[in-house]
């Protein structure tokens, strides 16, 4: 059953909220895990997508919070975990299974973080591949290989295709968050585009290093796509350089004349600004950096969607850390400039105050919670142990949300959640959400996971 909202901001609102089973948690293989993705793997099961998306998560023995390096000496940090589905049986959901491991040291011969991972057809294959952000394990060091993996499934299992890796601050620095995947030249190929580290030391590195978007073309070697080359290496450059954070994609700028050409959007991480890179074809972009003229406007995550019905204007949802404890709503527009009101678009996710540890990352997705056509979020919040709240689209560019309604959010046993997902893991219509769990109460002897919360929502006619 449903409950039905009754008012918010004085209008009626007549979202469904849903509900949630009781959290399950899963174990992953190593320790701090950070990247989610989700994609139905093609062989899994006969060989045939089932329509049940499998799950992976990334992560290494790199605190992001806490910036401590646990690995022990000789001790490969990094790792991907990749779970089976089990899909549904008698109206149960099965769960998930971990059938495979990554422990990318041993294909590349170095030690590297997995920081963020994606499910994408790169090697045209009419399978998704495994594509992987990777940064130094010790962020404050040039010593340490990062870059990007590509892994292509062979019907079983994922095995090891390609890797464009570098060494200390050539041509960037560390580009563990916003790994995003589009055809960016319109060849037919998904490329491939990272930024920078968010815990990036200024200190260490010195301004140049700090705001980078590093783009890889998706190339053709012998009969074989999936081999990346860097194409772009973008300076946003803001007053005082301030970090690029998060990225996504999509066709803001929809005044290019022919065929759509998908751009990016960066946030910058001590700037209350984003960033969009337009692109106008063959790799070069204008970059257009947008001041919110809001107070505390920083995004650590964002996720992009058409928030109003019936518009064809991409829209952005970004979350921000620090003592910053809101969601903000950017409202995008054709051209690729973005509209707000720094009172009403902004969304306080806590009763109350923030009342979690500092510094706090909060991540944010998008997804359909209680059906139809309108897009939902779904905010990870950090904590010891964390929590999952909720925010309804209702159409019309804004969302059904109330902090001091217990029916927007719940508690979570997991310990410092960093990225969530929206994903529909039993196939009932329904998105469910995962959260990659970064901590725990004692990093030697306690397990970390991931969490799942099915969706329960059962709207009777």
């Amino acid at each position: 059953m449903v409950a039905l909202a009754g008012e918010v901001n004085g209008q009626a609102a007549p979202e469904f909220i849903p509900s949630f089973q009781a959290e399950q948690q899963f174990l992953v293989s190593g320790m701090h895990p950070f990247g989610l993705a989700a994609g139905d793997i093609r062989g899994v099961q006969d060989n045939i997508p089932d329509g049940f998306p499998e799950v992976a998560v990334c992560g290494s023995a790199w605190d992001i919070v806490s910036s401590y390096d646990r690995r022990l000496p000789g001790e490969d940090g990094g790792w991907i975990d990749i779970y089976r589905n089990l899909g549904v049986t008698s109206g149960n959901w099965n769960g998930l299974s971990l059938f495979q491991t990554i422990i990318p040291a041993i294909d590349i011969g170095t030690d590297t973080a997995p920081r963020e991972v994606v499910f994408a057809d790169l090697t045209q294959a009419d399978v998704l591949d495994l594509v992987i952000s990777t940064a130094a394990p010790e962020p404050n060091s040039f010593a340490e290989t990062w870059g990007v993996l590509v892994y292509r499934w062979n019907g079983s299992r994922y095995v090891f295709h390609s890797a464009n890796l570098y060494t200390g601050s050539n041509p960037t620095v560390l580009p563990a968050r916003g790994l995003v995947v589009a055809d960016f030249d319109n060849d037919g190929l998904n490329d491939v585009a990272l930024a920078v580290d968010i815990s990036e030391n200024y200190n260490t590195y010195g301004p140049p290093a700090r705001n980078r978007v590093a783009v890889f073309k998706n190339t053709i070697v012998g009969n074989e796509s999936g081999y990346l080359q860097l194409a772009a290496e973008l300076g946003v450059n803001l007053p005082d350089a301030e970090p690029t954070g998060d990225l996504v994609v999509a066709d803001f700028n929809r005044l290019t004349l022919g065929q759509p050409l998908i751009d990016i959007v960066t946030a910058n991480i001590e700037s209350d600004a984003v960033s969009l890179l337009h692109t106008t074809g063959s790799y070069n972009f204008n970059v257009n950096n947008q001041n919110s003229a809001c107070s505390d406007w920083v995004f650590t995550d964002m996720a992009t969607s058409k928030f109003t019905s019936g518009s064809s204007n991409w829209d952005i949802a970004g979350v921000g850390y620090g003592g910053d404890c809101n969601l903000y709503i950017l409202h995008g527009s054709k051209t690729g400039t973005f509209s707000h009101n720094c009172a009403t678009d902004v969304y306080p996710l806590y009763s109350g105050g923030c009342g979690v540890r500092s510094p706090i990352f909060h991540a944010v997705s998008s997804g359909n919670l209680n059906g139809g056509t309108k897009t939902d979020l779904a905010v990870a919040i950090p904590g010891d142990p964390g929590g999952v709240t909720w925010l309804l689209g209702k159409g019309n560019g804004t969302f059904q949300f109330d902090a001091n309604i217990s029916s927007y959010s719940t508690g979570i046993a997991g310990w410092m959640p960093l990225q969530i997902l929206c994903a529909d893991l039993d196939q009932d219509g329904f998105d469910d959400i995962i959260t990659s769990n970064h901590e725990v109460n004692n990093p030697n002897n306690d397990p970390f996971t991931i969490s799942v919360l099915l969706n329960a929502m059962n709207i009777t006619p």
